[in-house]
């Protein structure tokens, strides 16, 4: 019996030594995660244009909008969860030219689980690594009941945003250039998570590595015309709210 018992040790401490070198080997790269989608480091920048449209009294009145955004990283610090935060200075002009005058501050804080990107003291999660198709997430770090002031108007945005990832893979063409290995995240879709005849709450956005954010569609929209509308466009239908198309055209 006793020198069973020893054979039963020295195979267990085998077993054990065994997942303990697998454990030491077991890393997940960069790639693996997904990191490559949302690069950052200080230096670097990105420019969008930004082509909006907000629905003013009633959907009386229609304003088209188009300008340019710059996003460019200026500095970074460790934050208090040992990660790093990127500084992002926020300038915008009304043509590609410039110039461009800075108009806000904003941040973002990237972990190997997460990134979380802090527009207007709003936090918003902009991709949950490991990237998988299908994955979901929660995506604001704040009451989504929120109210934001639009042309004079109280909109509720960010009313059932939720996060997932619709695909990967892709090839997309995005102001004349070709990108490919293209995620696709769905910010928010309440046509598809909960069916809602009065408002549109509607967000995607599209990443491609090493660029980060391409391209991304924002629909805002309330009406009080529910069910006899219900298949006419939006932008048709809309009595307030807005919509926003983001498409990159510089980046380094």
């Amino acid at each position: 019996m006793k020198q069973i018992n020893k054979y039963i040790l020295a195979t267990f401490i085998a077993v054990l030594g065994l997942f303990a070198c697998q454990d030491e080997t077991l890393t997940f790269s960069d790639t693996l995660l997904g990191l490559e989608f949302y690069p950052v480091e200080e230096g670097r920048s990105w420019t969008y244009r930004m082509d909006s449209t907000i629905i003013i009294g009633g959907g009386n009145t229609i304003a088209n909008t188009s300008s340019f955004l710059k996003e460019e990283i200026i500095s970074s610090f460790i934050n208090g969860s040992g990660d790093t935060t990127f500084v992002l200075n926020i300038s915008k002009s009304p043509s590609l030219g410039g110039p461009f005058r800075t108009t806000n501050t904003w941040a973002i804080e990237k972990s190997n689980s997460r990134v979380v990107k802090i527009e207007e003291n709003l936090g918003f999660l902009k991709l949950a690594f490991p990237i998988r198709e299908g994955n979901e997430a929660d995506n604001t770090f704040f009451d989504q009941q929120i109210k934001v002031d639009i042309a004079q108007q109280q909109i509720q945005p960010y009313k059932g945003w939720r996060y997932k990832v619709l695909s990967r893979g892709n090839q997309v063409n995005v102001a004349g250039e070709q990108f490919i290995n293209v995620t696709t995240i769905r910010q928010a879709d309440n046509q598809v998570d909960f069916v809602n005849d009065l408002e549109q709450r509607y967000v995607i956005e599209q990443y491609a590595p090493n660029v980060g954010l391409l391209s991304r569609t924002m629909e805002i929209f309330n009406t009080q015309c529910g069910t006899p509308c219900r298949d006419e466009p939006w932008i048709d239908k809309a009595e307030e709210g807005f919509s926003v198309v983001q498409t990159l055209v510089e980046y380094n």
